[in-house]
This record gives structure tokens, C-alpha cells and sequence, in this order.
């Protein structure tokens, strides 16, 4: 596939290996692709979503630092494959009383762990206990989504110049959908009703018939872009 400078994901890295992802698991109109991923940036850059939206892959990025319980391959995969892992390596101490477990062994005890734990039955099981298939929306509450809100930030602070004018002109045109009168019936104002977050702002009476559904800009699906934490480098002396 591809190899970077740092072994960490980059963009262009990332998508080469939709390219690839892509031609394996053939989505299409008829047979979409949900693609579940962590929030790592590489995976929510503008071009890895519009590559994804122009070919039928639909991408859902789980809420950072929440992987130990929202990520299938956590919960029940990477779990007890540790588990098995050890174990197998135990046994091979066992069986060869004297003798030390070395980089040479690891490919033995690893397969046999690997094939325990890589079964259907966890790989279902792993779908199921995150809440995905089946969906099941009480298996998180609240509180287990705090750690996610602690690096939120704005969006757009983090983004280059070039991404942040398609940023601010994509908002300017769904302002545009979402404020044209042409198809609204604008009738007499009425006290402000529950959900209006500018109390200061009348809600007009609108004929809901011939309403235009705005249309949802990228900074709607993005994540909110994670603070970058500057690290103090220590002196010498």
C-alpha cells in the first residue's frame, strides 16, 4: 500500500487507501458503504470527505477519546487477543522448559491467538456491544461522551486559508437557502415558541408546504477539529 515518514496516517496516505478500500468493496447507488473510523485528522480533511461522498461511502467518525468503548475492534477483538496472546506465550514457555521466548516466536504464538480471536462470533458481538448492529441508542449515556467535549474548539480555527474561504462560502450559501422568502408565506409574527435560540427574533408563520429543506454544508457532518497541545521543550543544563 504505502508507508510514511513518521508511520502515523496522513492525508494523502489516507487516500490512497480509500482507493484501495474502494475497489474492493465496490460500493455503489444501489449498495452504499458505511465506513466507521476514529476522529483522527487525516480521516475528516476536506478531501478524504468529498472522495468518500463521490463514491458512495459513508463515513461515521466515532467521538474522540472513546475508542475503549466505542470502537468494535476494542471492545471485542484487540481484548481478547491479549488474552489469547499471553496465553499462547505462557504455553510455549511450558513447553520448552530452559529455552527464551524470542522475536522469532512471536509469529507462532500470535497466529494462535489471532484465529481464537478473530472469530464471527466476536465480530458480531463486537457490532452489537457498541450499539451499532443492532442500533441501540441506550447503551451510552451522557456522561460517557464527556471526555470528547474537553478538546472541542470552533470550527474553522484550525483550518489553512484556502479551507477556510470553501468553509465560510458553503456557509454563505446555505444562509441563503435558508433565508430566502420567495417560497415562505410570511404571515403575522407569533410569540416565540420552545427551541428559538433568539428571543430577540419573532417566529413568522410559515406555509410548510412549499418549504425548501436547506441544504447541509461540510461543517455540518465534519467533527469539530481537536485543539493542538504545544509542548514545552525542556532547556538543557
Amino acid at each position: 500500500m504505502a508507508v510514511t515518514d513518521k508511520g502515523y496516517m496522513n492525508t494523502p496516505t489516507f487516500i490512497k487507501w480509500l482507493n484501495h478500500f474502494k475497489k474492493y468493496a465496490k460500493p455503489s447507488d444501489s449498495n452504499p458503504i458505511l465506513l466507521i473510523l476514529d476522529n483522527h485528522v487525516s480521516h475528516t480533511s476536506l478531501e478524504a470527505v468529498s472522495f468518500a461522498k463521490s463514491n458512495n461511502i459513508h463515513l461515521l467518525t466515532l467521538p474522540p477519546h472513546s475508542s475503549h468503548k466505542t470502537q468494535p475492534l476494542d471492545r471485542c477483538i484487540f481484548r481478547p487477543l491479549k488474552a489469547y496472546y499471553d496465553a499462547a506465550v505462557d504455553s510455549w514457555d511450558v513447553s520448552h522448559p530452559g529455552e527464551t521466548f524470542s522475536v522469532y516466536n512471536v509469529a507462532e504464538s500470535f497466529k494462535i491467538a489471532f484465529e481464537k480471536a478473530s472469530s464471527v462470533e466476536n465480530a458480531a458481538q463486537a457490532f452489537k456491544t457498541t450499539g451499532i448492529f443492532p442500533f441501540n441508542t441506550n447503551i451510552f449515556s451522557d456522561a460517557d461522551f464527556l471526555p470528547s467535549e474537553v478538546t472541542d474548539q470552533s470550527p474553522g480555527e484550525d483550518l489553512d486559508e484556502d479551507d477556510r474561504m470553501v468553509l465560510f462560502n458553503e456557509e454563505n450559501d446555505v444562509q441563503k437557502d435558508v433565508t430566502t422568502t420567495s417560497d415562505l408565506a410570511v404571515g403575522t409574527e407569533q410569540p416565540m415558541q420552545q427551541g428559538n435560540n433568539h428571543p430577540d427574533i419573532a417566529t413568522p408563520t410559515v406555509d410548510t408546504d412549499h418549504v425548501q429543506t436547506p441544504s447541509t454544508a461540510p461543517a455540518d457532518i465534519i467533527p469539530l477539529p481537536k485543539i493542538k497541545i504545544k509542548r514545552k521543550r525542556k532547556g538543557k543544563g
